[in-house]
């Protein structure tokens, strides 16, 4: 019996014949691609063949010693192991989460600030940093040791982390419709709108020079550059006195973020941090919100956008020659581009799985927890 921290229902299948089939088919491996999260195609076996799996593999998970993990409480909200579906997956690998020190064979922090007092008192216990800001922790080994004890690092350098560019992509979102470029009201109101451009990001000041792939640094200039000009609006926190309109962070602010976009045909959505497949929420808030996205981020974010689609920051050579393009570009290049976006995103509800995309990350974490 799998020891778990919630009662969970068995799995029931319907016996009708399209289902049987189904079955029939996956349960010849020779016919199963195995599983390629780049490949457009592959991500609907491999979920199916997931769902096989679990069944045929639960009889020997039974057998696996049974283990208790214990989650540091720092952020314990953001960490992405405290999620309903890890701790389904979890309980399928005899894998309980536990809230006793004393009880737990291993812990596990988003930070090793966390883990060090706890080495010293639980020196036979396994420890795992486990998260995905880019500056929670910067550790570029897989291993480390502190105080004659091994931790395991699972971050955004590591590896096993970030995947694919899919991580943070909205998949319960609804398909969006392209815009018109031959809508004449939209077009006339394209040209009269003098700020075009908007950029909603924290100044993030104590991240300046943190490490070589730090981006804030560059968005900070960048945005303050268009401000000056008289082009780009600044939302956030921690900007210098004078630049900020508002806090967009405070209270309802995913709310309030989609209703300060849509004001605007062009938003600077750059990284915190230039790491590969570390695309997070801000590109595509832009696109859903029907804003041009000035990017600078993973460059193998071009696996699935095609160039000539969003600004990338990499093809200016400073905020001067930028703002010349973006004061330049007419009202049908502004709705081919997005109208490519468009089509990305659309694309990607379609092909993708959220599901399959996560799990991928949090099946190396239980790999870890296990070995």
């Amino acid at each position: 019996m799998i020891t778990a921290s919630y009662n969970r229902k068995p799995i029931k299948f319907k016996t009708n014949y399209k289902i049987n089939k189904r079955f029939q088919l996956n349960s010849k491996k020779k016919l199963a691609k195995p599983p390629n999260l780049t490949n457009l195609t592959s991500l609907s076996i491999s979920s199916t063949n997931q769902n096989n799996n679990q069944n045929n593999n639960q009889n020997n998970n039974q057998n696996k010693t049974l283990k208790h993990v214990f989650l540091c409480p720092y952020k314990v909200t953001t960490c992405n192991s405290n999620t309903p579906r890890f701790k389904e997956l979890a309980n399928t690998n005899n894998i309980k989460i536990v809230n006793n020190l004393e009880k737990a064979d291993v812990i596990y922090s988003s930070r090793i600030k966390n883990l060090m007092t706890l080495i010293y008192k639980y020196p036979k216990k396994k420890f795992i940093v486990f998260t995905h800001e880019p500056f929670w922790d910067i550790t570029r080994q897989k291993k480390i040791n502190r105080m004659g004890k091994n931790i395991t690092i699972i971050n955004c350098y590591t590896g096993k982390m970030y995947l694919n560019n899919y991580y943070y992509f909205p998949f319960k979102h609804s398909h969006l419709k392209l815009v018109n470029h031959l809508d004449q009201e939209a077009n006339t109101n394209y040209i009269n709108k003098k700020k075009k451009v908007c950029i909603l990001a924290s100044y993030h000041g104590e991240l300046i020079n943190k490490t070589t792939e730090e981006l804030c640094s560059m968005r900070n200039k960048l945005g303050m550059f268009g401000n000056k000009l008289g082009i780009t609006d600044i939302y956030g926190q921690g900007w210098p006195k004078g630049y900020s309109q508002e806090n967009s962070r405070s209270g309802r602010w995913r709310m309030r973020k989609k209703d300060i976009l849509k004001n605007y045909y062009f938003n600077i959505c750059f990284e915190n941090s230039y790491i590969k497949y570390y695309v997070t929420e801000k590109l595509w808030d832009s696109i859903r919100c029907y804003n041009l996205p000035i990017y600078k981020g993973s460059p193998w974010i071009y696996e699935i956008f095609p160039k000539n689609s969003f600004l990338d920051y990499n093809d200016y050579s400073s905020p001067k020659e930028l703002y010349n393009a973006i004061t330049q570009m007419s009202y049908q290049e502004w709705c081919k581009r997005l109208n490519i976006c468009i089509k990305v995103f659309n694309n990607i509800l379609r092909t993708q799985n959220e599901k399959t995309i996560k799990d991928a990350t949090y099946n190396h974490f239980i790999k870890i927890i296990r070995n």
